[in-house]
């Protein structure tokens, strides 16, 4: 966790990704490779994201009134072992990374929250300063959401937004909430 956001001018990931080169760019987000990327350890931010995920399902966590749990259903199971390193990371679920672009202070936090997509896919969400994690499980995830996977894509990509991180959280609980 030492490349995540600390103060203003230390996000030494949001530094790294600055200066590599994105494989897709446009106004709101590049796309990086974060398998070419040296100095980016994606084994290490997929095995967080995922492990963050993981403790959200097995236990039900309480912030003052609200109550933190989420579904995972066999995924559950299937995290575990990755977790545990008995297995792959699980085929039907995609692990996605994004870093804000925005310099400053980072500090809109999300504990998993859970949706479900109109196709029937489970989304779950979280966000600490600067990074958000948001995963999607099910058989019918499309290539390109596929291809974003910091897991399983051959690139293993990450992403920066270029949007604030109370943005993304605004438009986060939005989705979230519109069912």
């Amino acid at each position: 966790m030492s490349h995540c956001w600390r103060s203003v001018g230390e996000f030494r990931i949001q530094q790294i990704l600055f200066k590599s080169n994105p494989i897709i760019a446009n106004d709101t987000l590049k796309i990086y490779a974060g398998s070419a990327i040296p100095k980016l350890d994606m084994d290490k931010l997929v095995y967080f994201g995922a492990s963050v995920f993981w403790r959200a399902a097995v236990c039900e966590w309480s912030l003052s009134s609200e109550r933190i749990n989420i579904q995972l259903g066999g995924y559950r199971e299937e995290l575990r072992r990755y977790l545990l390193d008995e297995a792959m990371f699980p085929r039907n679920v995609v692990l996605h990374i994004g870093v804000s672009a925005l310099s400053g202070t980072l500090d809109a936090c999300l504990f998993p929250k859970s949706s479900r997509t109109k196709t029937g896919i489970h989304r779950h969400r979280f966000i600490i300063p600067g990074m958000y994690f948001t995963m999607l499980a099910g058989s019918k995830i499309s290539d390109n959401e596929r291809f974003l996977c910091a897991a399983q894509s051959s690139g293993r990509h990450i992403s920066i937004w270029h949007q604030s991180d109370r943005e993304f959280l605004a438009g986060s609980m939005k989705k979230i909430f519109a069912r």
